[in-house]
């Protein structure tokens, strides 16, 4: 056997493999200066070398046999799926692997009749694991193989069937409506078939002389039998409403439910009233100034509600919550605009409520020395001025301060007749 026939042999035995430096040369163990060729191929292989080349064309010498380390043969071991698992085709299973040698890429596949077909889930690189989004099958005599791309011979399969269950939508049926109310409702459904999967459910809902529906949001975690309810606000009292109820799992959404329909009782409007008196509109109010709003009641109206806005209506600020007497004295906010409301409500029924007709005035008065506050400084002004004439308001100055000045029993707040005051008296 001639060194390349040597090569050939041994390349044929012992698949491929990888040289060492190119100095290594094999030690003599048995033989002259020349050797039996066969007898040191088999020695170099027991001790996990074998024979990669020589610098002779001729001969086995010593000086001319080199080494090279035998590479293990290539492996790939499914370790999950391995048989038994159950699944679902909407959840991802991680595939798990082990490889020994080289491997190019893994094709991963499945069978869902225990291998007799099968179907390519993907080609990956060989990281060892793949989540897989599990198919919508249902069988139990599935099975996962993976394979080396670059040789199909290495490979794996699960050692036994596991299973996979098939989800599918929901089927819902809607149920009648409970705790109505003048504006809430309570609405119920059940899951008739839950397709291998808790539910999420919400309902659709809408009155009948409006085309607009509107939509509960999605929540709850129900099977197969089970009855839900949300409840619902906003409602108009006195009114006919459809609604349907609506489920979904992984698998999709429901068709929408049976119809039912609920109707309202009357609300509270219809047994009372409120109508705003003053200010009704046109009024023109001083800023910082007490003014009476005014209102007259039908039925019973325990609280009144006072609110005011500035922007004919866009924005409301609250005033109080009185006893519902019939008025208030209210102090008048420092504020400029011609665009004024005062809008009165019962607390604990919004819908009886009443709005000034027209927008008022409420005005900063730029004056001074308008010492009553009627935005007019004249006469008045200078009678209080004057019933304070010369007195001192510190009281810890005793060199000038007389704690009867003014003198409240000479003081007369009529001391200016404007019946005979003639503002013309002077220029």
């Amino acid at each position: 056997m001639n060194k390349l026939m040597l090569i050939t042999t041994v390349f044929l035995l012992f698949g491929s493999v990888t040289p060492v430096e190119s100095s290594t040369q094999c030690e003599k163990t048995f033989g002259g200066n020349s050797y039996d060729i066969g007898n040191y191929v088999q020695h170099a292989v027991n001790r996990g070398f074998a024979i990669n080349g020589s610098t002779e064309p001729y001969g086995a010498w010593s000086y001319g046999i080199y080494l090279v380390k035998v590479v293990p043969s290539a492996s790939l071991t499914l370790i999950t799926p391995n048989g038994g698992e159950n699944m679902t085709s909407c959840q991802t299973y991680q595939i798990t692997w082990s490889s020994t040698g080289s491997i190019c890429d893994v094709l991963i596949k499945y069978s869902t009749d225990n291998g007799c077909s099968w179907t390519t889930i993907d080609t990956v690189s060989n990281t060892g694991s793949y989540d897989w989004p599990v198919p919508p099958e249902d069988s139990n005599q599935c099975l996962v193989c993976i394979s080396d791309t670059c040789n199909p011979g290495v490979s794996d399969m699960s050692d036994c069937v596991f299973t996979i269950t098939k989800i599918t939508a929901p089927i819902v049926m809607t149920l009648s409506a409970t705790n109505t109310g003048p504006t809430t409702a309570k609405l119920w459904g059940q899951i008739k078939d839950d397709g291998g999967e808790p539910c999420q459910y919400r309902f659709i809902y809408r009155k009948s002389d409006e085309s607009m529906a509107h939509v509960t949001p999605w929540t709850g975690f129900v099977t197969t039998g089970q009855s839900f309810s949300q409840t619902i606000n906003g409602l108009c009292p006195s009114s006919l409403y459809y609604f349907r109820a609506w489920a979904r799992n992984c698998a999709g959404i429901s068709n929408w439910g049976n119809e039912q329909t609920f109707t309202t009782p009357p609300g509270c409007e219809t047994l009372a009233s409120l109508l705003l008196l003053t200010p009704n509109g046109w009024e023109e109010l001083p800023a910082g100034s007490t003014y009476e709003i005014t209102w007259e009641t039908t039925g019973i109206v325990e609280n009144v509600l006072i609110e005011y806005s500035i922007n004919n209506g866009l924005d409301w600020t609250d005033v109080n919550t009185v006893t519902n007497t019939g008025s208030y004295m209210w102090e008048v906010p420092d504020v400029n605009s011609q665009l004024c409301l005062v809008y009165i409500s019962d607390p604990c029924c919004p819908g009886v409520n009443d709005t000034s007709d027209n927008t008022f005035t409420i005005y900063q008065c730029m004056l001074a020395y308008d010492l009553n506050h009627d935005c007019i400084v004249n006469e008045l002004d200078f009678c209080l001025l004057m019933s304070e004439w010369q007195c001192c308001g510190n009281p810890f100055d005793p060199n000038c301060y007389d704690p009867n000045c003014p003198d409240p029993n000479c003081f007369d707040p009529n001391c200016f007749d404007p019946n005979c005051f003639d503002p013309n008296c002077s220029p």
